[in-house]
């Protein structure tokens, strides 16, 4: 039974990225899909330059799933990239602590990036975790590649403010005042370079 759904296959075709793995001694979809997890997390000066991430052998929820979706999208694999509101807690996301404090909140709504296929879903974010998350998804937009950028935040910013107005943060803090705070927890995350645990309890 295929590992994915469907069938592994050479990356034989000339585009950028097939080339890029090729040059890294990777020939396969497959072999394209572990290297990408195998990855350190970490965000890079250009948040959405998603190409890089063969290079350089790090990247971000959104750019690792975004280079495998065009990927997937060179060689007609049915794989989409998908942006979804995740709320993270200090079980499922130790690292997320003080924020959580600072708030006085039990929970904050993260956009995370993944990849779904017909009847799975595909999560590379971080080496030492599944591929295979359990994570509930409250609500999720497709994404192409080139929207994991300003689109991707516009869309979580516009969520963050429902959020802060449905929980009463709105009347301590601005919505830059928590975007400032969570910008902080993903550089902290990068310096990590791994999570112990992951948004999947």
């Amino acid at each position: 039974m295929p590992l994915f759904e469907f069938e592994n296959f050479d990356l034989s075709c000339d585009d950028s990225i097939s080339r890029s793995f090729r040059a890294q001694g990777i020939q396969t979809f497959y072999e394209a899909i572990d290297y990408v997890h195998q990855c350190e997390y970490r965000r890079a000066d250009d948040r959405s330059n998603y190409r890089a991430v063969v290079q350089t052998g790090y990247g971000t929820c959104s750019t690792k799933h975004a280079l495998l979706a065009e990927l997937a999208t060179t060689y007609n694999v049915p794989l989409q990239l998908l942006c979804g509101i995740v709320l993270l807690d200090e079980a499922t996301m130790p690292s997320l602590k003080e924020l959580l404090t600072q708030l006085e909140v039990d929970v904050f709504p993260e956009a995370h990036c993944f990849l779904q296929g017909p009847s799975i879903r595909l999560d590379l974010t971080f080496k030492d975790q599944p591929i295979y998350p359990t994570y509930v998804v409250i609500e999720s937009i497709p994404l192409s590649p080139d929207q994991i950028g300003s689109y991707k935040i516009n869309w979580h910013r516009a969520y963050l403010q429902l959020w802060m107005q449905n929980v009463g943060l709105n009347q301590r803090y601005t919505l830059e005042n928590i975007w400032l705070k969570r910008e902080h927890w993903i550089q902290y995350l990068s310096a990590l370079n791994a999570e112990p645990k992951l948004i999947d309890p």
